[in-house]
């Protein structure tokens, strides 16, 4: 005799699936582990936006115990869903996809996630919900256990670096410009052009309130939806250093000429000369912090005033 039927529905946080997909826009790829059926994987990760096309695939525990590192490592960045998986998978999932050269977020609230969130590049702790073992093995901790909360933190990193790169893109080239400005007058045989107080000056005043400000510069939403960069390359790029360069020689160039039109007049260096030409490095600095407000767009496509 039939008494009665109960369904059972656990579904995904509201909001969630929004937030997976702006994960994916910046270029992070997310994949489910859950410990349940392959159907009931395969229901949520579609909720979600992780099962939608005949590329996605899915990958059971007992699977992962018949490859080996290599035979996981060739098919994982296809798994986009592991199910009927248990703590050892999720060691296993970690150490292949490090194993290709992945940066890899684990999120967990157990203690037997503690492992995993330990092997993990960044281990993510529930805040509400997980165990104290397992927030102490992690890096970071969400503190209302929301996904949506890791999208402000990956944005908060993209900003960080980014705000770095601009910081020192101006600083570089300022005091390169400096120094290739007095070694340019002494090479060509011209008197200092700036005193020992104006460059003080320009190191001090000039160049720390702006520099400050570019490292609370706001970013752009495609700075946030570039792809993840790769950790083993330097600060220091080449792109970077051209940049540095040249924007040292627009600054050099245009106060030699200044210096060299005021001092030709009558071929000797007055307190005129030199405050002309202070003023045209200033000024010269001063466009140099704006431009470095972006490494994309111009100056009139950010505008002066954001």
């Amino acid at each position: 005799m039939l008494v009665g039927m109960v369904g059972m529905l656990d579904p995904p946080r509201v909001g969630a699936a929004d937030a997976i997909s702006m994960v994916r826009a910046s270029g992070v790829d997310v994949k489910l582990i859950t410990g349940d059926a392959q159907e009931t994987a395969q229901s949520i990760a579609s909720m979600l936006g992780l099962y939608c096309s005949p590329h996605d695939s899915c990958l059971s525990g007992a699977q992962i115990d018949s490859m080996t590192e290599q035979e996981l490592e060739l098919v994982i960045r296809q798994v986009s869903v592991f199910y009927r998986a248990s703590p050892r998978h999720k060691l296993k999932i970690v150490k292949a996809l490090q194993g290709i050269g992945e940066v890899v977020a684990m999120t967990g609230d157990g203690v037997n996630d503690a492992v995993a969130l330990k092997k993990a590049d960044i281990g993510v702790a529930m805040g509400l919900g997980g165990t104290d073992v397992c927030k102490e093995a992690a890096d970071m901790i969400l503190c209302d256990d929301d996904f949506s909360t890791m999208t402000a933190a990956i944005e908060e990193g993209k900003a960080i670096y980014h705000n770095i790169t601009n910081f020192v893109r101006f600083q570089l080239s300022t005091s390169v410009a400096a120094l290739s400005l007095i070694a340019a007058s002494t090479m060509f045989h011209f008197e200092n052009p700036l005193n020992a107080m104006q460059i003080l000056w320009i190191n001090i005043i000039m160049d720390g309130p702006p520099a400050q400000s570019l490292g609370v510069e706001p970013v752009d939403d495609d700075i946030i939806r570039q792809p993840p960069r790769d950790v083993r390359q330097p600060m220091l790029t080449v792109r970077l250093m051209v940049d540095i360069l040249c924007s040292a020689a627009i600054i050099v160039l245009g106060t030699l000429f200044i210096f060299y039109k005021e001092m030709s007049a009558d071929n000797k260096i007055t307190p005129r000369d030199t405050t002309m030409t202070f003023t045209c490095f200033v000024l010269f600095d001063m466009w140099n912090a704006l431009s470095c407000r972006s490494s994309r767009k111009m100056i009139w496509q950010i505008g002066l005033t954001r």
